[in-house]
């Protein structure tokens, strides 16, 4: 339980400093009491992505650190962080070449997107909370190769 707590603080300081840019963009709309249009100004020049990147990366880092061996479930996680920031790096260079202007599929797409990164997040950060001993569970690996020999 002290893992998840202190995860989830973690987590929160995190966003609070990746997602500053977005929060003074709030902060900014509302001092010069402009009418609310919605989030889709957030959206429409693809910030999402560029947040689900940085995030994904980091992710990436700490499955990358955690992973024991090809098959275990961190080197699954590490491979579906890789490829999503290879999708979300795609899908922000395509909006941004102004080919994509489809709001509705930058919306969707980056919110979803956006999710998935948090869970993927917070996962990779529990890890790092977690007293896991990393060169006891590869002896363990090749324990159990051993015997399959």
């Amino acid at each position: 339980m002290k893992e998840h707590q202190q995860t989830a603080v973690f987590c929160i300081v995190s966003l609070i400093g990746n997602l500053l840019p977005l929060l003074l963009g709030l902060l900014f709309y509302v001092a010069n009491s402009n009418a609310w249009e919605g989030w889709n100004i957030f959206f429409t020049d693809g910030q999402f992505y560029l947040y689900s990147a940085s995030l994904l990366t980091a992710s990436a880092y700490i499955f990358y650190t955690y992973k024991v061996r090809n098959t275990d479930l961190n080197s699954v996680l590490l491979l579906v962080s890789g490829l999503l920031i290879l999708v979300v790096s795609l899908f922000y260079a395509w909006k941004l070449s102004n080919t994509n202007n489809n709001i509705g599929f930058v919306k969707s797409s980056s919110g979803i997107l956006f999710i998935v990164t948090l869970v993927l997040y917070y996962y990779s950060n529990l890890l790092s909370h977690r007293k896991i001993d990393v060169i006891a569970s590869q002896k363990q690996g090749v324990e159990d190769i051993l015997k399959q020999l």
